[in-house]
């Protein structure tokens, strides 16, 4: 059951290999083989997520879901970087750092770096690049980098950000001799120019054999390899400097985790083994096609500042006062006589709205349907002339001739319009709605004479406007320097310059297009990545391919571990990323283990609940909810709609699942667990008899629903315990025991009970049972309400052997079993009875669970046991536990026994105990 009590533990340390070493914590399935254990083990020290890591001279970062983790390079002092210190958001999900220390963070509110113990976002806050979820950074030392995310680049210069693309769903970047390559998820691979004004794009027509590229290592001259996979499976993609050769194996089966680099070559990640790429040895790869030389893509981007959104606009000025008949409110500068504009003339132009997002993740210009400023709209689609005016006419309104120049407010006619604040030529940032960050959009203007292209384009994509009169759609030479011609396969923000790209359909710059531009395709959207799967099954019988000759050589120096989630490099060291277990360091220095240790739980009771869905439950160390599906933790808020609240203590038994969390400094909230997800239930106010903030010990519901919850009360780092509350979503206040309830009871049948109640569990009457350190409690409530409930207190002097009860939990024949410092016993409805036969030959227990098969658990730091009612069984190091220092035991739905140590939680998954299997032991 729940409980808190006081522990002492010892730290274990173990020899690590000079390699690497699983330690004691090896998260591999510990279970001896022979047939006398009693199940499966897995043990885990964190419930982090690692999603990337990097490293500096003097630190190792890693990206979590719960903010930053820095540790020192011998994996000492974690310290975890959150909003508190200046992130952005604490869903990290990827980080860089360079030699000299320079970090950034790539979050789900945007991207910051550190500025000494802080973070800041870089430039201005409100002028930050919305790439949808971001997936990558990389830092330079100059105080440049790039991001890159779900739908495309950015790139700041030191000052300012600056939107390079928007057509790109990026997966990492690479450095190759100083040039930027850019993996991405359904193009191929990027190759940035210096001056990130274009990109080469080796994409299918390159010969790459698939667009979806999970690593991408440089190794020299120009070469490359990616690990890239599609529908039938991974494959290794080598680039030579002119063609692409795919490979596969017919051994190595196991899914492919990772590519990293590995002196002058690559290696692939698999579970528990590291496989080098190599020209002269190894397990020979299979070649699955070699393609002919050339076929990449040049495309011309144009990049653009983005500016922050203009201040809103002044409020509004206050109505006429009342006065005497036909006055006029004053004019603008003081004026009291100013004269009213006369009949007919047009009212100023509104502010123009901040631009919309279009349906190909571009930004659309809004433009008010009148005339007047340089916003203004145009009053036709077609462009052409509005009724009863001559075509050439010029328009001062919205039927302006759409073969006449439109001048617009201040714009000479053929100039570029800019935007308020923009001057002429430049491209214009519109709002994006989104995070509130601009999205860049150049407005592109034409000659005198021809029709002005269309805001409705993506950032330096020029279109012209529908229904314009044909040669009127020309470019203007002055109109996205550096663009040559636009065409249907151009990416937004991006114009493709080969001739292969739109097949003629468009003239270079200064030369005039016959007809419309093609108009741009959609942007793609973002594509899930699958998991990592094995290789593509090689191709038998085919013609024989003039490829390199490559093997896979087992590094056997390195001792891989079994449970890799994923492995990250950067440009110093190689690091595997383990489920449950935090990051190890496997190459490019000492082998060390960098761990956070958050599951160890030695401030907070363990508490589980099992979700109807068979997920776990728990709190961790330090306050964050997680749940368990049976083979990893995730980071889940309990309450999606309320992120303020703190989640304190799970329970469940049966089909019942609470939770409750603390919602104000002295309010708790309950819940329980329907279908798929947790709802509220109620919320009270606890009564704390003073400052502080309230804390959660223990938590059950009783057989008519009711809360029962043990209330801790903490204040400047000092606590307070202060009894149990009792909460009935029927009534309309919480009923307190504690010590401060006066002889005759309180209100709403509340009565004296002691402060130091550290455990809870129920007698088949309904009953409340509570371990103390002052001795054992049982509150019974009034079947009248109001009435005060009947509290009795058991010590030695009525029958306890004990005044210190560490645990109790309802057991086997329904009786209530207690642990105290003489042992174990139990309550038989009338007295309790040491006499518990084996129980002293048994390793000595300071905790207690309730198994589903009616199975008694206790653990101790000398070891723990299972009684079934008639014998006990000896668990520890003989059933693959990594230790028999324990501090605390549950079970979960599952039936799976959770025992809590001083590295973390080692999950028993017990399998039938024959009762030829059982008998009784000692430690």
């Amino acid at each position: 059951m729940q409980r808190t009590f006081v522990r002492t533990t010892a730290l274990i340390l173990v020899a690590t290999s000079t390699v690497v070493s699983c330690g004691l914590f090896g998260g591999r399935n510990t279970t001896p083989r022979g047939a006398g254990s009693i199940g499966a083990v897995r043990t885990f020290t964190d419930s982090d997520v690692v999603n990337d890591v990097a490293a500096s001279r003097t630190f190792v970062y890693v990206a979590t879901m719960r903010g930053v983790l820095r540790y020192a390079m011998d994996g000492t002092s974690p310290t975890r970087i959150t909003r508190h210190e200046g992130l952005p958001d604490d869903q990290v999900y990827a980080v860089s750092a360079t030699p000299e220390g320079a970090t950034w963070v790539a979050t789900a509110r945007g991207a910051a770096r550190s500025s000494g113990a802080q973070w800041a976002p870089a430039g201005d806050p409100n002028a930050q690049p919305n790439l949808g979820r971001l997936t990558a950074v990389h830092a330079f030392e100059d105080g440049t980098a790039l991001l890159g995310g779900e739908q495309g680049i950015a790139r700041y210069d030191g000052t300012v950000w600056h939107m390079l693309t928007d057509r790109y769903q990026v997966t990492g970047f690479a450095l190759d001799q100083g040039r930027v390559l850019v993996a991405t998820a359904q193009t191929g691979i990027l190759v940035m120019r210096g001056d990130f004004t274009g990109l080469d794009e080796y994409g299918p027509s390159s010969g790459i054999p698939e667009v979806l590229v999970r690593d991408l290592v440089p190794v020299g001259g120009g070469r490359w390899w990616a690990l890239v996979q599609g529908t039938n499976g991974a494959q290794l993609a080598h680039f030579d400097g002119q063609r692409w050769s795919a490979y596969t194996s017919e051994r190595q089966r196991s899914p492919w985790l990772a590519l990293v680099p590995s002196g002058n070559s690559a290696a692939l990640v698999m579970q528990g083994g590291l496989y080098e790429i190599s020209s002269d040895r190894g397990e020979e790869l299979s070649p699955l096609q070699v393609s002919e030389p050339g076929g990449q893509r040049r495309v011309d981007l144009q990049p653009v500042r983005i500016e922050p959104p203009p201040p809103p606009p002044p409020p509004p000025p206050p109505p006429p006062p009342h006065g005497r008949r036909g006055a006029r409110p004053p004019a603008a500068g003081g004026a009291t006589n100013a004269p009213r504009p006369a009949a007919g003339t047009p009212a100023a132009a509104p502010r123009p709205a901040a631009a919309a997002r279009g349906q190909h993740g571009v930004a659309v210009e809004q433009r008010s349907a009148q005339s007047g400023d340089a916003g203004a709209a145009r009053g036709t689609a077609t462009g052409a002339a509005s009724p009863g005016r001559d075509a050439g006419t010029p328009r001062t309104n919205a039927s302006a001739d759409a073969g006449t120049p439109r001048a617009a407010a201040n714009v000479d006619a053929g100039t570029p319009r800019a935007a308020a604040n923009v001057d002429a030529g430049t491209p214009r940032a519109n709002a994006n709605p989104d995070a509130g960050a601009p999205r860049a959009t150049p407005t592109a203007t034409a000659d005198a004479g021809t029709a002005r292209t269309t805001a409705n384009t993506d950032a330096g994509a020029a279109r012209a406007t529908p229904g314009a009169d044909a040669g009127a759609a020309r470019a203007s030479t002055n109109a996205d320097a550096g663009v040559q011609h636009v065409t249907a396969n151009a990416d937004g923000g991006a114009v493709a310059t080969t001739a292969a790209a739109d097949g003629g359909a468009a003239g270079a710059t200064g030369a005039p297009a016959i007809g419309r531009a093609a108009p741009l395709p959609p942007a793609p959207r973002p594509r899930a990545i699958p998991a990592p799967t094995g290789p593509i099954e090689a191709t038998r019988g085919g013609p024989t391919l003039d490829a390199h000759r490559f093997g896979l050589l087992h590094r056997a120096n390195v001792a891989m571990p079994e449970d890799i989630a994923t492995a990250v490099a950067d440009s110093s060291a190689v690091y595997v990323a383990r489920v449950g277990l935090g990051v190890t360091r496997v190459l490019g220095g000492a082998a060390t283990e960098y761990r956070a240790h958050d599951l160890a739980m030695s401030r907070r009771p363990l508490s589980l609940a099992t979700d109807s869905n068979n997920g776990v439950w728990m709190v961790t160390e330090d306050g964050g909810p997680v749940r368990y599906d049976g083979g990893r933790f995730a980071r889940i808020a309990l309450d999606p709609n309320d992120a303020n609240i703190v989640p304190l203590m799970f329970w469940s038994r049966g089909t019942i699942a609470a939770a409750v969390a603390r919602s104000g400094p002295n309010v708790l909230r309950l819940y329980r667990y329907v279908t798929n997800g947790w709802r509220q239930i109620t919320e009270r106010p606890i009564d704390t008899n003073g400052p502080g903030t309230v804390d959660v010990k223990f938590l059950a519901v009783d057989g008519r629903g009711r809360f029962w919850v043990g209330i801790r009360i903490e204040n400047e780092g000092h606590r307070r315990e202060f009894g149990v509350a009792f909460i009935d979503e029927n009534l309309p206040a919480a009923i307190q025991f504690n010590s401060q309830v006066g002889p005759n009871g309180g209100e709403g049948g509340a009565a004296r009970a002691p402060d130091d109640l550290t455990a809870i569990d129920f007698e088949a009457n309904g009953t409340a049972w509570f371990a103390g350190l002052s001795g054992a409690t049982s509150i019974q409530m009034s079947a009248t309400p109001g009435q005060a409930a009947t509290v009795h207190n058991y010590n030695e002097a009525n029958g306890l052997h004990g005044d210190l009860v560490s645990d109790l939990t309802r057991g086997p024949n329904e009786r209530i079993y207690i642990l105290t410092t003489e042992g174990l016993g139990f309550w038989d409805g009338r007295t309790f009875d040491f006499g518990v036969e084996g129980s002293s030959a048994a390793p000595r227990a300071i905790a207690l669970a309730l198994d589903n098969s009616g199975g008694l658990w206790g653990a101790g730091q000398h070891g723990g046991w299972v009684y079934d009612g008639r014998t006990f069984r000896t668990v520890g190091r003989g059933d693959g536990l990594p230790t028999e220092a324990y501090n605390d035991i549950a079970v979960d739905g599952e039936n799976r026994v959770w025992f809590v140590t001083s590295e973390g939680i080692s999950i028993l998954n017990q399998r039938r105990v024959e009762q030829s299997e059982s008998s009784s032991g000692t430690n």
